[in-house]
């Protein structure tokens, strides 16, 4: 679905490439147990992932991973501050080689759902209670802020003719929301598990139309109101 929003993620960042072994003394064992943590976790769910089994897709001993993450909650966080990272950049990337503001909003919309589609597993855990609050992990939390940073920095760039945007930010929460709503309910009901007939695409632009009139009659009033 959606191709034409589908950007890969930098070779830099992908999860799951390979490393050889003989590379592990140059500091490359902590990329490869996230990479390795990446593909447990899609593959059986966050809370069925264990640092052994980690381990030993990289042919090493548990207290290895231990070593460079210090418990499983720790490992958990690294993987989803890598999940939000990828998930800004493949949004982000979407819409670069767009001038038209809105079009470049519906693919970043496109691409945030795309990545929970494609990542369904990551995507859970971004948002799970097993690594919150995510103040405990200072890294991930900058990460997911700047999620939300990008997110309202695209957003303004469309909203800004109609009126000044919800300095709290809660007209992002409100498109963030959206994205994640739409995404979850993709995740939970599957195509031919859903009450409804209505294309993919289609339910996710129909969503995304329904916020974008609400949040630029929201930015209409608050200029109204200082005119």
């Amino acid at each position: 679905m959606m191709s034409d929003v589908v950007v890969q993620e930098p070779a830099a960042h992908l999860p799951g490439k390979k490393i050889e072994r003989d590379t592990f003394h140059h500091g490359d064992l902590r990329r490869a147990l996230l990479a390795s943590a990446w593909e447990v976790i899609e593959e059986r769910g966050a809370a069925s992932t264990s640092l052994r089994e980690v381990a030993r897709r990289n042919g090493v001993a548990a207290s290895s991973a231990l070593h460079h993450f210090g418990d499983k909650t720790s490992l958990l966080a690294a993987v989803a501050e890598e999940g939000f990272r990828q998930l800004t950049m493949r949004a982000a990337a979407a819409g670069e080689s767009v001038t038209d503001k809105k079009e470049h909003l519906r693919r970043f919309f496109l691409a945030y759902v795309q990545f929970a589609l494609d990542h369904p597993g990551i995507f859970k855990l971004m948002h799970s209670t097993l690594i919150t609050p995510h103040s405990r992990y200072p890294t991930l939390l900058d990460t997911s802020v700047n999620t939300f940073k990008k997110t309202k920095e695209v957003m303004q760039a469309y909203l800004e003719p109609f009126g000044p945007i919800d300095k709290v930010g809660s007209d992002v929460w409100a498109f963030w929301a959206a994205a994640d709503g739409i995404s979850s309910l993709l995740i939970t009901f599957p195509e031919g598990e859903r009450p409804t007939r209505v294309p993919e695409d289609e339910l996710i632009l129909n969503l995304l139309d329904v916020v974008l009139l609400g949040l630029a009659e929201k930015c209409r009033q608050r200029a109204a109101a200082t005119s």
